[in-house]
């Protein structure tokens, strides 16, 4: 989903700037890089826990409300159930059962693997 963070590769912090202003910054160790990851890199069986959700979906009031409901928000444990590239659509085993994630949606949260 998004960017896929390995177990110890980023640490993000959020800082306050002169202005007032919540700003991010990552942290990476010499030599680590994150990679760009497709949702369809997942598969079932993936644990993942969820780390952030991006600035585009948290401007999406309708989809919030979607992941509230079902328990999806940050640190959330998240088990991939189902990852099928051939409809665009992820199916995880969330805190509140399952949730449907199409593409569009799921690259818009950034998850690390357990």
């Amino acid at each position: 989903m998004g960017w896929i963070l390995e177990p110890g590769q980023s640490t993000i912090l959020h800082t306050l700037s002169a202005e007032g202003t919540i700003r991010e910054v990552s942290s990476l160790p010499a030599g680590v890089s994150t990679r760009p990851a497709l949702p369809a890199d997942l598969a079932a069986g993936d644990e993942l826990v969820l780390v952030r959700i991006t600035e585009d979906a948290e401007l999406d009031l309708e989809l919030l409300r979607y992941l509230q409901e079902h328990g999806v928000e940050p640190g959330a444990a998240l088990k991939v159930r189902e990852a099928t590239p051939f409809n665009a659509l992820i199916v995880v085993d969330g805190p509140r059962g399952q949730v449907a994630l199409g593409f569009p949606i799921a690259t818009k949260l950034r998850v690390r693997r357990v």
